[in-house]
């Protein structure tokens, strides 16, 4: 019965919405989002982006504010040393993938020096700090739970920004909020604004989700070199800088006064 309901669904779905999307003018968020609207046939011409952003005023009005006092705030979260620090900044779920990133940070520190800050709380908090102590992994940090007021802090300690989500990661705001620091950018291939945000081997990497060696790779190539952080920072800010609420806006009432005949 769920077969043949599910099939029945499917086909509805495949004769109506094509109907649908052939008339419609289309406001997209990203290459995905996109391609979801050409998919049904929406026309290209009918098609306008309204890139996914964040306030990015506030945000790198927050990176010029704190990086003079960067060190003190590294020290706030018990991160002593030079050494560079991977952030993840999320509820620590079983979807965003917590462990993953720490098993993989695990196998990296066994070889080089770094840290990783854990920004966020959840159900897993208790179950990887048991993980970290049992298996003796050194230099992880627990931030806690961080409203967008704190958030900035963790954004500036860091060198490297990770999100390993499994999975229905549509986008991922915190990317466009890290980049705004300079952050260097490690994805997983269900992350959606990797597409838009990651150029490959210039801001950062995408890695197939649960393959862990390409994550440790990854990290591993950040890690051991500042000049490469510092290149990708750069152009992290670059690339987010077109994902603005101004640019966003603008468009919308483009599409609108196209749409509209004029």
């Amino acid at each position: 019965f769920l077969t043949s309901r599910s099939l029945l669904k499917r086909c509805v779905k495949g004769m109506i919405l094509p109907l649908l999307f052939r008339n419609v003018w289309g406001l997209y968020i990203g290459k995905n989002s996109r391609e979801f609207f050409r998919y049904y046939g929406t026309p290209a011409e009918r098609l306008f982006p309204a890139r996914y952003c964040v306030n990015n005023q506030f945000f790198r009005q927050q990176y010029l504010k704190l990086r003079e006092t960067r060190l003190h705030i590294r020290s706030q979260f018990g991160i002593n040393g030079p050494e560079p620090v991977v952030l993840f900044a999320g509820k620590l779920i079983d979807k965003k993938r917590p462990q993953l990133l720490l098993e993989a940070f695990r196998r990296v520190r066994q070889h080089v020096r770094c840290h990783l800050l854990f920004a966020g709380d959840g159900p897993l908090r208790s179950q990887l700090q048991n993980r970290v102590q049992d298996q003796g992994i050194e230099d992880v940090h627990w931030a806690g739970f961080l409203d967008q007021a704190e958030l900035p802090r963790a954004y500036t300690a860091a060198d490297i920004f990770v999100l390993p989500s499994a999975y229905m990661e549509t986008w991922g705001l915190v990317v466009n909020e890290a980049m705004n620091f300079e952050l260097p950018i490690v994805l997983s291939s269900h992350v959606g604004c990797g597409a838009d945000l990651v150029e490959e081997g210039r801001n950062g990497h995408v890695f197939p989700s649960e393959d862990e060696g390409a994550l440790v790779a990854a990290l591993q190539s950040l890690i051991k070199s500042s000049e490469r952080r510092m290149s990708y920072g750069r152009r992290s800010a670059e690339i987010v800088s077109h994902y603005s609420i101004d640019n966003c806006a603008n468009e919308i009432v483009r599409a609108c006064l196209i749409a509209g005949g004029r």
